[in-house]
């Protein structure tokens, strides 16, 4: 069992072996089913200290949790740090006493529990109450707007108005280490004195509700974490959501806000050595993914040592750490590397000729990790945008709708490249071993008994350097072309009439851009058999994702 620590004390994650059984951490449990319940919400709750500390646990489908520091004394109040939990990934979150919790079902059915490890002390005189769901001063980003909701609606508050609370003599850490299979129910059965008969629990018949959920497994993965540095990030955001479908994920970056949805181990400045081997020491992951960078070009060029710094110095720092710990490394590139002459897309046998700051030191950060015998995966890619964070695709769609006329770019060709589309693939392709080894354990006793392929496994067999955009090239004017009439079909009240192309050189920037930044992603896509979008397809998805306010994965386009 290992427990990871969160930025709000008294909040943290467990992370489980598979013989212990997902009960016995309480001495009551609600072991609850939903069906067709995607959006079923819990408001956050703060129940009576009598309580004591509360676990939940998913056990089927995806659940989100969310915890809210409501202690005045505290020095995170108001603060609130919400996880995903997903059936199978042998994790569970631990609240203390003076953290209201708070859930919604994510998926269409879901199985969870809640366990409570009673204090054994009188309650208080305080009344439990909830927090709104909607409260503008916590701003919790639930991932739907919730269509129910669980348990009374009485006595619910903004965080303005809260009553207020005595103070909590300590918050306390797990009572007693979780229970072994068939440990749990003697535990929970026991009465007051009575001493635990080894023998009677062997033989004793588990509970049907703990059996059920315990997976036997024979093949067990390496269960240590991933490691996203620059969760915060266009792209991290996205590679953590991801990500979680291959390992436990911990987020790391330089300022951890209410806005992040993992475990934030410690505030990583990427532009301190220091601060980047410390987290890496700390989290000790199996796969340390790179998801920083200088934000534009532009600065890069006004602050040429920053990019320096975070852009070459950084990927070397990780992959020395990376090496030491026994870990793998997945890198990020830009298209900036080039010099964009030409118009034949840029392969990855290529020499690269940086114009810029930028582009030289993204290259210098590629090449140190290259030549550190780490493993590693650098997946080179540009033109990103998300459904979140500021980009260029968001900047269209605001500029739009009251802006007359816009000026872009007829001479810069690239390929729209979502982070969502992105980081799914890349989560696809490392959790391919998974699947192929619970495919080779089906065949008998001498596939079920080999071990399952780590990600430095495939990292060793599969890695390298690869280009990987969506298909297909545009210049500035077609993707503007393809927002706005985008933004028309979700009757979005457009008032732009005309969009003027221009040469690059005649836009009023700083920026040394190349203007082919074409890729050719046909290696990766033959290598790996991926079914590669067009941009204009995922483009339409993803602002429709932004406009409709539902995951981007679930938006079909015709």
């Amino acid at each position: 069992m290992q427990v990871i620590p969160t930025r709000i004390e008294g909040v943290e994650i467990i992370r489980y072996d598979s013989e212990y059984s997902p009960f016995g951490l309480g001495d009551s449990k609600i072991a609850r089913g939903f069906q067709d319940a995607h959006g079923l919400t819990r408001q956050p709750r703060l129940a009576p200290e009598s309580y004591g500390q509360r676990v939940v646990r998913c056990f089927e489908g995806e659940l989100f949790v969310v915890a809210v520091d409501v202690h005045p004394d505290s020095s995170t109040f108001g603060q609130w740090q919400c996880f995903y939990l997903r059936g199978g990934d042998q994790r569970a979150v631990a609240i203390a006493p003076g953290i209201a919790l708070g859930w919604q079902i994510v998926s269409d059915d879901c199985r969870l529990s809640v366990s409570r490890q009673c204090s054994r002390m009188p309650a208080t005189k305080r009344t439990s109450f909830s927090l709104h769901w909607d409260d503008p001063e916590l701003a919790i980003a639930w991932p739907v707007k919730p269509n129910g909701f669980v348990g009374s609606q009485l006595n619910t508050y903004d965080l303005a108005k809260i009553p207020s609370c005595p103070p909590v003599k300590k918050r306390f850490h797990l009572l007693k280490p979780p229970l072994k299979v068939g440990e749990a129910d003697q535990e929970n059965s026991k009465q007051p004195g009575q001493e635990t008969n080894p023998q009677a629990v062997s033989e004793a018949p588990q509970r049907l509700g703990a059996a059920k959920f315990v997976k036997s497994a024979t093949i067990q993965p390496d269960v240590r974490p991933i490691l996203v540095i620059g969760s915060s990030g266009q792209l991290g955001r996205d590679l953590c959501r991801h990500l979680r479908s291959v390992a436990p994920v911990i987020g790391a970056c330089r300022y951890p806000g209410k806005q992040d949805v993992l475990p934030v181990p410690t505030q990583v400045d990427v532009s301190r050595p220091a601060c980047i081997r410390e987290a890496i020491r700390r989290v000790q992951p199996q796969l340390i993914v790179n998801a920083t960078g200088i934000r534009t070009v532009e600065h890069a060029e006004r602050e040429p040592r920053v990019a320096q710094l975070v852009n070459a110095t950084a990927p070397t720092i990780i992959a020395e750490e990376a090496l030491r710990i026994g870990a793998g490394v997945l890198h990020f590139c830009s298209d900036q590397v080039f010099d964009g002459s030409g118009e034949r897309p840029w392969s990855e046998r290529d020499e690269p000729r940086p114009l810029n700051q930028y582009g030289r030191t993204k290259l210098l950060g590629t090449q140190a990790i290259q030549a550190s015998g780490a493993p590693h995966l650098i997946v080179r890619t540009g033109w990103l945008y998300s459904t979140h964070s500021d980009n260029y695709v968001r900047t269209i769609m605001d500029l739009c709708t009251y802006r007359n006329s816009l000026t872009l770019a007829a001479d810069h060709f690239g390929s729209p490249t979502s982070t969502d589309w992105l980081a799914r693939t890349i989560s696809q392709l490392l959790g391919e071993r998974q699947s192929r080894a619970a495919s080779g354990s089906q065949l008998g006793e001498h596939f079920r008994n080999r071990p399952v392929p780590t990600i430095l496994d495939w990292l060793r067999e599969n890695g390298g350097l690869y280009h990987l955009t969506a298909k297909g090239f545009a210049n500035r004017v077609g993707v503007g072309d393809q927002v706005v009439a985008t933004c028309r079909q979700h009757a979005v009240p457009v008032v732009l009439s005309k969009l003027h192309a221009a040469k690059l050189d005649e836009l009023p920037s700083s920026r040394i851009l190349p203007k082919n930044c074409r890729l050719d992603s046909t290696t990766m896509a033959v290598k790996f058999g991926l079914d590669i979008p067009r941009w204009q397809e995922e483009l339409q998805r993803q602002i429709a994702a932004i406009l409709i306010g539902i995951p981007a994965g679930t938006v079909c386009v015709a």
